[in-house]
C-alpha cells in the first residue's frame, strides 16, 4: 500500500510541475491583418506583434504590411515573437523568400542583432535556419526578426514562415481538485489498515 501510495503522489507531482516542449507554430495560412496576432500550440501562448505597419498573415507567412512587396519585412520593419512567462532555448525559423536575388534580414535575441543573407533562388523557395547558437543559457522569452532590405521593386524583404522553439518551462495543467481528494482517500484507507 505504502507503494502505491508514494507512486500516486509522485505521478502527482509530475504532472503539475513545469516540463520541456518542443513547439511548431505554422504561419502558412492567410488570416486578418492586425498590430497583434496570436498563436497558442502546447500550452504554450505566442503573439507576433509589428513595427511600421500591421502583421500582414499571409498564406506563404508573417510579413508586415508597412512593405509594398507582398507584406514581407523590409527595411525599418521588424516582427517580434513573444512567448510571455515561456522561455526558449532553441529556435528554428522557416524563411520564406521569392525571386532571383539574395534577401537580407536580421534576428535579435537578448539585446544582440545577427544578419542573415537567404541565396537567391528562382520562384518560390523556403529556407530552414537554426537560430540556437545565439540563445544564451537559460534561454530568452522573445526575439525580433527586421529587414534590411529597401522596400523596392523585386519582391524585396523575407517572410516566416514558421518556427519551432524548445520551450523549457511549459506550465502544465495541474490535476483537478478530485485527484488530490483521491490521494486523501488512499492515504486515509492506509492510515485505517494501519491502525487495524
Amino acid at each position: 500500500m505504502k507503494t502505491l501510495i508514494s507512486a500516486i503522489s509522485a505521478l502527482f507531482l509530475s504532472v503539475t510541475a513545469a516540463s520541456a516542449a518542443t513547439i511548431n507554430y505554422d504561419f502558412l495560412a492567410s488570416g486578418t491583418n492586425s498590430s497583434s496576432v496570436s498563436y497558442s500550440e502546447g500550452g504554450v501562448a505566442l503573439t507576433v506583434t509589428s513595427t511600421l505597419g500591421n502583421v500582414a498573415v499571409t498564406s506563404n507567412g508573417l510579413g508586415v504590411t508597412g512593405n509594398p512587396e507582398g507584406g514581407r519585412i523590409g527595411l525599418g520593419e521588424s516582427l517580434t515573437f513573444d512567448f510571455g512567462s515561456v522561455l526558449v532555448d532553441q529556435i528554428t525559423g522557416l524563411m520564406f523568400e521569392t525571386q532571383n536575388q539574395s534577401e537580407q534580414f536580421g534576428i535579435i535575441i537578448n539585446g544582440a542583432a545577427t544578419l542573415f543573407t537567404l541565396p537567391a533562388a528562382p520562384g518560390t523557395s523556403f529556407v530552414t535556419l537554426d537560430f540556437t547558437s545565439l540563445i544564451p543559457t537559460g534561454g530568452v522569452s522573445s526575439f525580433t526578426i527586421f529587414g534590411v532590405q529597401p522596400n523596392a521593386a523585386g519582391n524585396r524583404g523575407v517572410k516566416v514562415g514558421g518556427i519551432t522553439v524548445n520551450a523549457i518551462n511549459v506550465p502544465t495543467i495541474p490535476l483537478p481538485a478530485s485527484g488530490l481528494l483521491l490521494l486523501t482517500g488512499f492515504g486515509a484507507i492506509a492510515l485505517r489498515r494501519r491502525t487495524s
